[in-house]
């Protein structure tokens, strides 16, 4: 199954590059999350909203400019300019798995949709937003670099979740789940 997921996601990748594909927006990111979620019948705090594909994505900007930034010089040769809302699919893949992380791991994104959108958003955006100038104006580079470590005691209840979840499917319906994120993301076989 690995390998399909994988072959898929790189052929995939190499069609949106070349400008055969259209990107894939933020709120389709959404809306596989939440697929997958209520899938493996996971709590509502397994949900995800688009601030927190937003929130992630904004960091992931910022730290991994090369892999998060503008879209492909390939892509601009073939005229296809995609969306500022859209990501390819290596990218929708990356933030997708790192929100699941957040998720099993961080007690910050452990919340409902609705919790975290009324408690954590804004000052989550303000907070990489005032990075973002700072770097961007160059007063960055003339702060002390100082690192906060966060080491998070890890819930294990989201991630057994998960595991017996996947363990009780059959390879047929784990197929059909991975067949329909792909369609979900426009992308067919």
């Amino acid at each position: 199954m690995r390998e399909i997921v994988e072959s898929r996601l790189v052929q995939s990748e190499m069609n949106y590059r070349l400008g055969r594909n259209p990107g894939i927006k933020e709120t389709t990111v959404v809306e596989i999350g939440n697929t997958l979620a209520d899938k493996l019948k996971l709590p509502e705090s397994a949900h995800i909203t688009v601030h927190q594909v937003e929130v992630l994505r904004l960091g992931m900007e910022l730290s991994m400019p090369s892999f998060m930034g503008n879209a492909a010089p390939e892509i601009e040769k073939v005229g296809a300019h995609p969306e500022a809302s859209e990501l390819s699919p290596a990218q929708a893949t990356q933030i997708l798995l790192v929100l699941i992380d957040q998720k099993i791991i961080n007690p910050e994104y452990q919340l409902s949709p609705e919790e975290w959108e009324k408690t954590k958003y804004q000052p989550e955006m303000d907070r990489l937003l005032e990075y973002k100038k700072l770097k961007d104006s160059g007063e960055l580079a003339k702060t002390k670099p100082h690192a906060v470590l966060t080491a998070y005691a890890s819930k294990d209840e989201l991630r057994t979740q998960i595991s017996k979840a996947v363990s009780e499917m059959s390879l047929t319906d784990g197929l059909d789940l991975v067949n329909q994120v792909f369609s979900m993301a426009g992308f067919s076989k």
